[in-house]
C-alpha cells in the first residue's frame, strides 16, 4: 500500500484524513475562481483513507 501520499491530509483538531490540491492560476478559472480543492475522505483510518484517495 502506498504510504506517502502527497495530497493526503489530516486535519490537526478532529484527525479526519482529506485530500487538499492546489489550483494553478492561470487555470483556475475552470474552477469557479477557486485557489484549492479540498475534500474530507470522513475517515480516520489510514487505510481506509488510502483506498478511497485511489479512488
Amino acid at each position: 500500500m502506498l504510504h506517502n501520499i502527497p495530497y493526503l491530509t489530516i486535519t490537526k483538531k478532529t484527525k479526519v484524513y482529506g485530500y487538499r490540491r492546489r489550483i494553478p492560476e492561470d487555470v483556475r478559472f475552470l474552477f469557479d475562481g477557486k485557489r484549492e480543492i479540498v475534500k474530507s475522505l470522513k475517515t480516520k483510518k489510514l487505510s481506509l483513507a488510502q483506498i478511497n484517495l485511489s479512488q
